[in-house]
């Protein structure tokens, strides 16, 4: 099934017959207003707990009525083709069928990581659509220039500001540039937890088509 992206401050949002999801690679869990999520023809139980994110709060932030946050618990059941430069996502339940070259599907703590070449040295990165910046380690930008500062927000923590970076990086012989920003000192750990350096984000993915499919462990890159 393919469906039409809307971004929204670079977030990108589907629209189904139920709902308003937003498309989040970067969140191990999905939720919803209720218990129930009902994609792909398919009823999944939506995460809860005190660290559901307030959908009401999410869809002020992003700046568009929010109904679904989508991530890897439900889309691990799909191989998923994300076209951000056509405005287009794919999710099927047959195996990936994407040209490109194929890369190992890493996991940390549940949401996709790849190795792209940045800063002279191969980096750790998780693949995250619904961030509108992509994210450096601090430590790893301590000798290079600002070049220009940014807001951002993270659901169930709320909004941050940032320095900015521009970062080169190569992936596959391939040369990219990536605006960079610090996470603030309560979101850091999210780096730490799945052996990190940094979050690639909406840049990244208006550059490179990107494939996932969890179950062959494999992640596309056209």
């Amino acid at each position: 099934m393919e469906y039409q992206i809307y971004f929204h401050d670079a977030h990108p949002v589907i629209h189904t017959e139920e709902d308003r999801i937003l498309i989040d690679t970067g969140s191990p869990n999905s939720y919803h207003e209720k218990s129930t999520i009902r994609f792909m023809g398919r009823d999944f139980r939506s995460s809860g707990g005190g660290s559901a994110p307030d959908l009401h709060h999410l869809s002020k932030l992003v700046g568009t009525k929010i109904s679904c946050l989508l991530g890897m618990d439900i889309m691990k059941e799909f191989s998923t083709e994300l076209r951000f430069s056509e405005n287009k996502v794919r999710f099927s339940e047959g195996t990936l069928n994407m040209s490109g070259r194929t890369l190992e599907y890493f996991d940390g703590m549940g949401v996709p990581v790849i190795h792209v070449d940045m800063l002279d040295q191969s980096r750790r990165m998780y693949l995250d659509t619904g961030a509108r910046l992509s994210y450096i380690h601090d430590e790893l930008t301590a000798q290079l220039p600002v070049t220009g500062y940014d807001r951002d927000f993270y659901p169930g923590y709320g909004r941050f500001e940032t320095d900015l970076f521009l970062l080169k990086g190569s992936l596959l012989d391939r040369t990219f540039q990536l605006k960079c920003g610090h996470l603030p000192i309560g979101l850091k750990k999210l780096l730490l937890w799945g052996h990190t350096e940094g979050i690639l984000g909406y840049d990244f993915f208006k550059e490179f088509n990107v494939g996932i499919d969890v179950r062959q462990k494999v992640i596309c890159i056209s």
